[in-house]
C-alpha cells in the first residue's frame, strides 16, 4: 500500500515441489484489474476466475494467468461498478455459471453456457454480500452482512416457503429505501 492505496494488482502462477519445498514463480500478470483482487476460484478446463474492486471478473488461463475474457457488472444509475468480493462457479449439468458477491448487496450470475450476449442475473440482498459459493446440488449460498446465510435454488422442491420469500423481498426493499434516503 502507498498513501493508503493498494498498489500493484498482480496474478502470479507458482509451482511448488512438495518433496523439496522449492517454490518458483513461473508467470505473472500485473495490473490487468484496476483494483485489488478480492477473490479467486478454479473452473473446469483448467481456467481460473478472479474478481476485483473494479467490478470485473476475469477468466484466465490456469497455466499462465493471462486474461481470456472479462465479465463486468455496472449497476444502473451509477457511474462506477460495485466492489466484487468473491467469485464462485455453480455447475448446472455440463454448463458452468459464474457468481460474484458485491459490497453493495448485489449477487451477479453470469450464465456461461449462453455466451456473454445475455445480461447477468442480479439477486439483490439487504446489505453487503461477503461471500458466495456454489453447492454440489447446483444451488448457491450467500453470506451477508446482516448475519444471514441464504441458499438460492432453481429446484422447485427445495424453494423456500412463500412467507420466507416475501420476508426476504421486504428486507431488500427496506434496505433500498434506506440507501436512497
Amino acid at each position: 500500500a502507498q498513501n493508503n492505496q493498494i498498489q500493484g494488482h498482480t496474478v502470479r502462477i507458482w509451482t511448488v515441489d512438495v518433496r523439496t519445498g522449492q517454490v518458483n514463480c513461473v508467470h505473472s500478470v500485473a495490473n490487468d484489474h484496476e483494483g485489488p483482487i478480492r477473490g479467486i476460484t478454479t473452473l473446469t478446463g483448467g481456467l481460473i476466475a478472479t474478481c476485483s474492486n473494479d467490478g470485473t471478473v476475469r477468466l484466465r488461463a490456469g497455466e499462465t494467468g493471462d486474461c481470456i475474457s472479462v465479465l463486468s457488472f455496472l449497476q444502473q444509475n451509477t457511474s462506477h461498478p460495485p466492489m466484487l468480493l468473491s467469485v464462485a462457479p455453480v455447475m448446472e449439468g455440463d454448463a458452468t455459471s459464474l457468481v460474484a458477491s458485491a459490497e453493495d448487496g448485489h449477487v451477479v450470475v453470469w450464465n456461461q453456457g449462453e455466451g456473454n450476449a445475455k445480461e447477468p442475473q442480479v439477486i439483490l440482498h439487504p446489505s453487503c454480500v461477503w461471500n458466495v459459493i456454489g453447492l454440489p446440488n447446483n444451488d448457491l449460498a450467500t453470506c451477508c452482512q446482516d448475519g444471514t446465510l441464504r441458499i438460492f435454488t432453481k429446484a422447485s422442491d427445495r424453494m423456500a416457503p412463500e412467507a420466507e420469500k416475501n420476508a426476504f423481498a421486504q428486507a431488500v426493499q427496506e434496505a433500498s429505501q434506506k440507501q436512497s434516503s
